[in-house]
């Protein structure tokens, strides 16, 4: 069981901007990157393991990043809708030591709040030696977007667990089908983000149309309402 522990003094100021696909994100999907159509069987044990862990890592960082929501609702339903206090749950890239440092990301126009492990780290809501990317060097994101019912806020808000593509090395086929055999290792919470239009799910350029997909079939998601610049 993860304990919050007293939250630690405020870090020095850090730039502030709109969490964008620029700043973290070449691929973006719930839990996992993966393109659809890849072949999900593994040809060994080694992959498949790989497969495993990436499934249980991201699925403990879903977990933690949930718990620190719960414990910091109300100020981060409010960073979510105007910005209040952003600089204190909404962080990406900072020390995991020092808190310093690092990105706040957040949007007023999306009502969003983002955070890695490091800040989770810093905030002591996820053990200090937990891995903040995965085998495949992605880093691990929650955006998190509070819940509107037309123009009125709701004490409520969505997560998308993501693992952002920083060093390329899952564009590769073997790392491709291993992150999709990791999303559906996760059942209905695992998904992906298609290389193109698949029917099912829309990556399309031409008309502006970016999904996140559910392994399932479960549900989509629309990344522009989670991502500012994409």
């Amino acid at each position: 069981m993860i304990k919050h522990a007293p939250k630690p003094a405020r870090a020095a100021s850090r730039p502030t901007r709109g969490f964008g696909m620029v700043e973290t994100m070449l691929g973006i999907a719930v839990a996992t990157v993966v393109l659809a159509g890849m072949a999900t069987v593994l040809a060994d044990g080694q992959r498949e393991l790989r497969a495993k862990n990436v499934a249980e890592q991201h699925t403990a960082f879903m977990t933690a990043a949930g718990n620190f929501f719960l414990a910091n609702k109300p100020a981060m339903l409010k960073a979510m809708e105007d910005g209040t206090g952003a600089n204190d749950y909404c962080v990406v890239g900072a020390n995991p030591a020092t808190g310093v440092g690092g990105t706040t990301a957040n949007s007023t126009a999306l009502h969003t709040c983002a955070l890695d492990v490091d800040w989770l780290k810093w905030k002591q809501a996820i053990p200090s030696n937990f891995r903040a990317s995965n085998v495949h060097n992605q880093r691990l994101v929650a955006i998190f977007k509070r819940v509107y019912d037309g123009a009125t806020a709701t004490d409520a808000a969505e997560m998308l667990a993501v693992g952002a593509d920083v060093g390329g090395a899952a564009n590769s086929v073997q790392s491709l089908r291993e992150l999709q055999a990791g999303a559906e290792l996760m059942g209905g919470s695992g998904g992906y983000v298609p290389d193109k239009d698949r029917v099912v799910c829309t990556y399309d350029t031409g008309s502006s149309t970016y999904q996140a997909c559910g392994t399932q079939g479960g549900w989509q998601v629309d990344l522009k309402q989670f991502v500012s610049t994409l």
